[in-house]
């Protein structure tokens, strides 16, 4: 069952910005779900690119066929004062090896962090 809560900013015997519950609506499941997937919350991975190297990683969506990854190098810039800015990533059943900026592991829409 979800409630519905009510701002009242104007009334004139409360306080402003009293929150006042109503009697809760009746919602079905399909209209949960709808509800439930209308919202959308970014959650990024939090990833140091120091601690990349042999971490697991998972494709949201797969890539040639290929769900599970392994970060075998962090690729070290020319100028040590520099930052890190790729890694190469390898499949695990293929050991296909792809290069891609690290910050994309940071896409929660793209990876997950572990093998699911």
């Amino acid at each position: 069952m979800a409630t519905k809560a009510t701002l009242i900013n104007n009334a004139p015997d409360s306080p402003k910005h009293q929150l006042t519950h109503s009697p809760p609506l009746q919602v079905c499941s399909s209209a949960k779900s709808k509800i439930i997937n209308a919202v959308h919350f970014e959650v990024m991975n939090q990833v140091s690119p120091k601690k990349l190297l042999l971490s697991k990683w998972t494709a949201v969506k797969p890539i040639a066929k290929q769900k599970h990854f392994l970060v075998s190098k962090v690729i070290l810039p020319e100028p040590p004062n520099e930052r890190i800015e790729f890694v190469e990533i390898e499949a695990v059943y293929t050991k296909n090896v792809s290069l891609i900026s690290w910050r994309d592991l940071t896409n929660s829409e793209l990876w997950i962090q572990g093998w699911q």
